[in-house]
């Protein structure tokens, strides 16, 4: 018994004492993540907290649209071999990917009796080209156990320009229709592959009001160093179970 005990201690101080396991953090989304500290902060946590150092693989940088990330995700060998390596991944849909149909939408060239059919394929397509994205990355890790996190955002983002658009309330009806329906896509995704997901931000500032001023930098756009805060707190209360994706 005193033999096991003395192995046991050993091999605490063995680990605790020995070199840091480096854990690579592969990021995909857009601004939510590349221009605000939410990636440096959850990096500094998953490090605190696991005992490791992370090495950042920042993709968000490369896509403009769902479709543009399923195409990297195809082509980019780097990008490919990045997501087979991971250990940690963190996404969230580029709402960007909409912008197309909602140009049309508000110039009044999106087809169909009620001028929304483009919004309709549109939406449709980002649904397809969203299950395809999980799709590979469950491919690419192959079985292998994966720290995956998706973020997923209010619809507050039509409604405080956060993407640069100015609508009329109907037209902001309208389009929260649309992406209240892919939100719930995502969950129900995320859910039926047991991926955790945050909600941008907590309620009550995902759908039901705007959130505080003081989330966003002055151009009301992009995320304070507070807002950035909240969004990293929130992955690291996910807590650290890996996930074997489906």
């Amino acid at each position: 018994m005193k033999k096991a005990a003395s192995v046991l201690v050993m091999t605490f101080l063995l680990t605790s004492c020995g070199p840091k396991a480096t854990w690579d953090y592969v990021v995909i989304g857009d601004n939510l993540q590349l221009l605000s500290t939410v990636i440096n902060r959850y990096a500094a946590y998953i490090e605190r907290d696991q005992r490791v150092e992370i090495v950042i693989h920042d993709y968000s940088a490369r896509s403009h649209s769902a479709s543009s990330i399923l195409r990297y995700m195809k082509y980019d060998d780097e990008f490919r071999e990045a997501i087979a390596s991971a250990e940690v991944i963190t996404l969230n849909w580029h709402v960007a990917s909409a912008d197309l149909p909602e140009s049309n939408f508000i110039k009044g060239e999106c087809g169909g009796i009620d001028n929304q059919e483009c919004l309709r394929e549109g939406y449709a397509k980002i649904k397809e080209d969203w299950s395809d994205m999980l799709d590979i990355i469950a491919s690419l890790r192959n079985g292998t156990p994966t720290l995956v996190r998706i973020m997923v955002v209010g619809d507050w983002a039509n409604e405080t320009g956060f993407y640069g658009k100015q609508l009329s309330n109907e037209q902001i009806q309208i389009f929260n229709s649309y992406f209240v329906d892919m939100q719930n896509f995502i969950i129900a995704d995320a859910d039926a592959r047991e991926i955790p997901i945050l909600l941008v931000f907590p309620d009550p500032y995902f759908n039901d009001e705007i959130p505080p001023a003081e989330y966003f930098l002055p151009d009301g756009i992009h995320l304070s160093d507070l807002g950035s805060k909240l969004i990293a707190d929130g992955l690291r209360e996910l807590g650290y179970e890996p996930v074997i994706l489906k």
